[in-house]
């Protein structure tokens, strides 16, 4: 990593060690310090600040060099992680848009000791005029945050938006399709994204459809968000729809899981 500046104006700090913000940011967009790969002046105030602090930092002479290095990684580490945190899986309700069907979602429950006590499952349900639920059919051996449950209470979509990983893979299921409890079809995340690169990486995870990349880019760009389709089940047509992240438009069968229309 080059470290370099071109007349950076340290005048912007007061002698009590505090800065003007406006100041600061302004003496730093007339410079050329390249952090991070960065060539261009910083165009936004907190660019702007990131780059000061880091060249700050590293210029301090009062601190030890060691301390420096410790403090800018400090400074750093938050551009370069994506940081996220796994939620433990609790039981989840999914309703029809008509309201008439749900579908309950269980995940597997396991001891302090690693001991499966209870496998992953679901079950769907009829909500009848008495106010009862009457059981329609069953899964068994997956758990799914986000699901998509059809009007007649037949069809389920499973879309996992947020795969283990770094990057696509054969391995991962990017949405599923089954059909009163009993798999018609999936696609791995693999299959659907054809540019790698355009997935975002988080510590422990990957996000690849455009509704989920569009804003997380927009934000660690500094730039404005572009508004992108979350991806939808249509009942009527029976079809679910969704938008990759490197903009490949999907619309799928629900009745068969198979890709109808790709553009």
């Amino acid at each position: 990593m080059v470290w370099r500046t071109h007349s950076l104006d340290l005048e912007a700090f007061s002698p009590g060690g505090c800065v003007d913000v406006q100041s600061t940011c302004a003496a730093v967009k007339d410079t050329r310090a390249e952090v991070l790969g960065l060539s261009e002046p910083a165009k936004e105030p907190r660019a702007a600040l990131l780059r000061l602090c880091s060249i700050s930092i590293w210029t301090w002479k009062p601190f030890p060099h060691c301390l420096r290095f410790c403090l800018l990684v400090l400074v750093l580490t938050p551009i370069v992680l994506r940081g996220d945190s796994s939620i433990p899986p609790y039981p989840r309700m999914t309703v029809s848009e008509s309201g008439k069907y749900v579908f309950a979602a269980l995940p597997a429950k396991w001891t302090k000791e690693g001991k499966l006590v209870r496998e992953a499952s679901g079950v769907a349900y009829e909500l009848e005029e008495n106010g009862k639920f009457r059981e329609l059919w069953r899964t068994k051996g997956w758990f799914g945050w986000e699901l998509f449950l059809c009007n007649e209470g037949r069809y389920l979509v499973r879309l996992e938006s947020a795969p283990v990983g770094s990057e696509p893979s054969d391995k991962d299921v990017g949405v599923a399709f089954y059909d009163r409890g009993k798999l018609l079809r999936q696609h791995s995340t693999a299959e659907l994204i054809k540019d790698k690169t355009s997935v975002v990486q988080t510590t422990s995870h990957y996000l690849w459809l455009a509704y989920q990349t569009a804003g997380s880019k927009a934000h660690f760009e500094d730039k404005k968000a572009e508004t992108e389709r979350a991806p939808a089940l249509d009942s009527w047509d029976k079809t679910f729809y969704l938008k990759t992240s490197d903009g490949i438009d999907y619309t799928f069968d629900i009745a068969t899981g198979k890709i109808t229309e790709k553009k």
